[in-house]
């Protein structure tokens, strides 16, 4: 059977060197059709589809993957199943030439499956040696564990009702804070275990111990217990990456209206909704303009934040939740966050990242320097988060 001679193909892939396989999509619909007995719709069924490639990779025991020609919907449900694969980069079709596949290669693959028309691209397959990692692999493989643990959530939010218990801080803590925790640490444990993890739900780490970290993880599973016990959908899952004592790379999501943020230091930041895919750029202005966009917190206004307020010139004032504050600034819909009360490292880690990328700046209010990570106390200093704003 021609099922039986794909996954033959996909066992050849596993030298060490670079070996590049592809898959033609109509062909791989045909193959996922048979192992269901022919009962699959004649349209493209893309759960089957996703299924049938992700019990295929893991047969062949590849690792990285290059993902082509990829609609939104597919691309997200073989993300959903690609959990133990270490690097996944995503790529549009066009970029195949720039690439330099090598297509007798790919057709030497391709016809010991038994098909030679691959002219549409499913997928290429490189195996590369996992103990490498890009960062587009490392980043997309992030993004797919704050999705998964935003379905989580949703999973609690929607039901009637939820367990609330106070922590030793006085702070609320739902099965909602500790689901996500579990699949966010799980998978990062499990694809980065060279990677340490600070999280809000987990045992704080002596500073001892984390002053040598190279690389650290920096995690809120729920940004927003409150809000989202307030069922008013301002909560997020953040996510970031930390080189030595500065952000590298940040991720947050978005879980009631499925919008995902994300930066990397250098690279830009970008906010996808709908499968849609937009750069991030803040909104340009001066201090002293009159009717400056100013974030504060649902929960946490406070006089001094109050006070800082009432000395711009004729503010308007927009109140949100969590990490959507940096997000508002980021999207250019707001000018100023100041924070004039106390937060934690995984409040602000994931989403200063992306702020930052989008072109703004995040600075402790008393010396006007940026925050900086894993230090002896995971506790911030008081900050305030700018846009774009102009010196002059």
């Amino acid at each position: 059977m021609r099922n039986a001679r794909v996954l033959h193909a996909f066992q050849q892939v596993q030298q060490p060197h670079d070996v590049i396989a592809v898959i033609e999509l109509g062909f791989f619909h045909r193959f996922a059709h048979q192992l269901e007995g022919g009962k699959m719709d004649h349209a493209l069924d893309i759960g089957v589809v996703a299924k049938y490639l992700a019990h295929a990779l893991q047969i062949a025991k590849i690792r990285s993957v290059i993902l082509y020609l990829l609609s939104g919907d597919l691309r997200y449900a073989i993300q959903r199943r690609l959990i133990g694969i270490q690097q996944i980069i995503y790529r549009h079709r066009r970029e195949a030439v720039a690439d330099q596949i090598d297509d007798g290669v790919a057709s030497n693959i391709a016809a010991s499956a038994g098909d030679k028309n691959f002219g549409h691209v499913l997928l290429v397959l490189s195996c590369k040696n996992a103990k490498s990692m890009d960062k587009n692999g490392l980043l997309e493989s992030v993004k797919l564990l704050a999705r998964e643990a935003g379905a989580a959530i949703m999973d609690i939010y929607q039901r009637p009702d939820f367990n609330v218990v106070d922590k030793s801080d006085h702070s609320p803590l739902t099965d909602a804070d500790q689901a996500s925790n579990q699949i966010i640490c799980d998978g990062l444990a499990r694809l980065f275990p060279k990677f340490p993890i600070i999280s809000e739900e987990n045992r704080e780490t002596p500073y001892e111990e984390r002053k040598t970290y190279a690389y650290c993880w920096l995690v809120d599973p729920l940004d927003g217990t409150k809000e989202f016990i307030r069922r008013n959908g301002d909560f997020t899952v953040n996510i970031a990456l930390i080189k030595g004592q500065t952000l590298e790379m940040g991720v947050v999501y978005i879980p009631v209206t499925e919008e995902l943020f994300w930066a990397w230091r250098g690279m830009g930041a970008f906010w996808e909704l709908g499968g849609i895919i937009r750069p991030l750029k803040t909104a340009s202005f001066r201090l002293t303009d009159a009717g400056l966009g100013v974030v504060a917190s649902r929960s946490h206004m406070t006089p001094e934040t109050e006070t800082f307020i009432s000395s711009l010139n004729q503010p308007s004032l927009l109140s949100r939740g969590s990490a959507l504050k940096f997000l508002l600034l980021a999207k250019g819909e707001a000018h100023l966050y100041p924070r004039l009360a106390p937060t934690m490292e995984w409040d602000t880690g994931a989403a200063q990242m992306i702020l930052e990328e989008a072109g703004g700046s995040v600075l402790e209010a008393e010396t006007q320097q940026p925050l900086l990570y894993n230090k002896p106390n995971l506790l911030n200093p008081h900050f305030i988060a700018f846009g774009g704003m102009n010196a002059s």
